[in-house]
């Protein structure tokens, strides 16, 4: 086939999702594929150099592909000669970013471009396709585009005043930038706003680089996440025990845990079934999942290693770290520290606590109008996507063909991962998306195949 007549494939976002979508596209051939991407093979969540990040799921469950579900754990002890790494074991998250790199590496051919930079904007061609604007003034040709763009910021929380702190440097909105650490005192306070993996995370980093100083977690609830057990027990739900709305779906949890000591093998035996069961649901009743539900399944299905969780028990334990529910009400600023306003849940009085640094761990923003995304702005101006009902994300298909204003789904603007959780709600971890890159991949090849 001519070079010329090779159709494209764009994928913005070069994470898990947009990596593994490319390499099932090249194993697959027939298409070109230009990879677009900040971090290219790692995305945010594996670019880490802190040791200490561990991954959250054990190694034998992070193979990147569903027909070898031991491909991970394979690799890992291949490069490991003493070969130490067990199926339980959970290692290094930057050693998980070196195997992606390593299978885009072997699948890598002449019909992979990788483009390192920020697309801005994609207009659609009279004759079908995009031609994409890149931040640097270039130009990116394709025959169909899939937004794999991975997590959003977080919003800056609401604040009844001292708003314009969130201009100040000592705030730091995005947790993974290079300066969130930097230049900090070590032994003076700084507060965490959330209590989610990513609190964690950021107090796992800070004591490795030496910081004594008291840390302050503060989120609405005060929900830590829960670890994973040390040993699983087997645990399956049939089809016909899915229940068909949250009162039920609640009430099964509670049974099942009250009958199995492992709760967490509970929730692994429901997670076969989330998307279905999801897509099964009304949206009055996914709307009520969200509302009542959703803050305990995140800390009982997004869990910790053992050992991180052991750390975070002895950091409660020495008062070093402090985890509060409540309410952030502002922020008064001083030279050189930051008076920080609090209202603890179920009380009226008002703590303050003095810190040096602000660091916004609530998680990324999810409703499509608030996030500061220039290409996702421009596609919706241009009424070719629009937000799911729910505000979680772009509305789709259930093969993530992206719906436009006019109701119809695309057949050339697709979106992967993140971005689908008002379609498949599980649509943030490597067992689900390996799951929807694979089937993407053969959808593309197909569709490219009958033109």
């Amino acid at each position: 086939m001519p070079a010329q007549s090779i159709p494209t494939v764009a994928i913005v976002g070069a994470g898990f999702s947009g990596t593994l979508l490319a390499i099932h596209l090249l194993r697959r051939g027939g298409v070109r594929v230009v990879l677009i991407g900040e971090r290219l093979g790692r995305g945010v969540a594996y670019s880490t150099t802190c040791n200490e990040h561990l991954l959250n799921v054990p190694a034998a469950k992070m193979s990147a592909f569903v027909d070898t579900p031991l491909d991970f754990l394979d690799w890992c002890r291949s490069q490991n000669q003493e070969n130490s790494v067990e199926a339980h074991s959970f290692v290094p998250r930057k050693q998980y970013g070196a195997y992606l790199e390593y299978l885009l590496a072997e699948a890598k051919n002449e019909r992979l471009e990788y483009v390192q930079g920020q697309a801005i904007n994609a207009m659609p061609r009279s004759g079908g396709g995009f031609d994409l604007q890149m931040a640097d003034g270039g130009q990116q040709s394709c025959d169909r585009l899939v937004l794999a763009i991975g997590n959003a910021l977080p919003a800056n929380p609401s604040v009844q005043f001292g708003a314009s702190f969130y201009d100040d440097p000592r705030y730091i909105r995005n947790p993974w930038c290079a300066s969130a650490l930097a230049d900090l005192d070590a032994t003076e306070p700084v507060l965490l706003i959330g209590s989610g993996l990513t609190m964690v995370d950021k107090v796992i980093e800070l004591r490795s680089t030496g910081f004594t100083g008291s840390i302050l977690a503060l989120s609405r609830r005060g929900l830590l996440p829960a670890s994973h057990p040390l040993q699983s027990a087997p645990f399956t739900f049939s089809a016909d025990q899915l229940p068909s709305n949250v009162r039920s779906l609640c009430q099964l949890l509670r049974r099942s845990a009250a009958q199995h000591t492992n709760w967490q093998s509970v929730i692994d035996a429901l997670r076969p079934h989330t998307v279905k069961l999801w897509q099964s649901l009304p949206l009055d009743e996914r709307r009520r999942f969200l509302r009542h539900v959703r803050p305990y399944w995140e800390v009982m299905r997004h869990r910790l290693a053992p050992s991180i969780h052991a750390v975070m028990e002895c950091e409660l334990a020495n008062k070093s770290l402090s985890v509060q529910a409540g309410r952030l009400l502002g922020f008064r600023e001083r030279s050189s520290t930051i008076a920080v306003h609090w209202l603890k849940r179920g009380s009226q009085n008002i703590e303050i606590e003095t810190v040096q640094r602000v660091i916004n761990c609530t998680g990324p923003q999810c409703r499509l109008e608030k996030i500061d995304n220039p290409l996702l702005t421009n596609l919706h101006d241009q009424g070719l996507l629009r937000p799911d009902p729910l505000y979680l994300g772009v509305d789709a298909d259930t093969n993530g063909g992206l719906i436009d204003l006019q109701s119809q789904p695309s057949d050339q603007l697709f979106a992967l991962g993140c971005l689908l959780r008002g379609q498949f709600w599980e649509s943030t971890a490597v067992p689900e998306l390996r799951v929807q890159a694979e089937k993407l991949a053969t959808l593309l090849c197909q569709l490219h195949a009958q033109k």
